[in-house]
């Protein structure tokens, strides 16, 4: 057992998960978390990598361990887990925009059913039989969808 461990194994308040990076997924490495955190299969986070100098990545959780998965013969140092990025906010506003815009294609289709239709009962003018036939037309089209 390399010295470096023990205080992973002293400690009572975390768990490990494997994660992999957005770059490549065939590589997935292991970091502590707080048990507190409530980190789930899915979550992305922040870790910081053993560049020199560090650097910031982005990772995806794709194990939380019910233990420690700690090889207490590792030739490195276990690091934290920065943070979970909470996407509540963005995914939110994300899905309002979309909504919107769903509802914004709705209006113009409406606004050109109503101009096509004007236009025809326009060329109609007076003719209440003429436009009796386009009405029961448009019906007609709309049967059975």
């Amino acid at each position: 057992m390399k010295t470096r461990h023990i205080i992973s194994l002293l400690q009572d308040n975390y768990t490990t998960v494997k994660v992999e990076f957005n770059t490549n997924a065939a590589l997935t490495y292991t970091y502590k978390v707080l048990k507190s955190d409530n980190y789930k299969v899915g979550d992305t986070a922040i870790v910081e990598t053993a560049a020199v100098p560090p650097k910031l990545k982005i990772v995806h959780i794709i194990e939380v361990h019910d233990v420690p998965m700690i090889d207490t013969d590792a030739n490195f140092d276990y690091k934290w887990l920065v943070q979970k990025i909470d996407r509540t906010q963005y995914d939110t506003i994300v899905e309002n925009e979309g909504k919107f815009l769903l509802a914004m294609q709705e209006v113009e289709r409406t606004k050109k059913k109503a101009e096509i239709k004007d236009h025809f009962i326009g060329l109609l003018g007076d003719d209440t039989e003429a436009t009796k036939l386009l009405e029961n037309a448009v019906i007609d089209l709309n049967k059975g969808l």
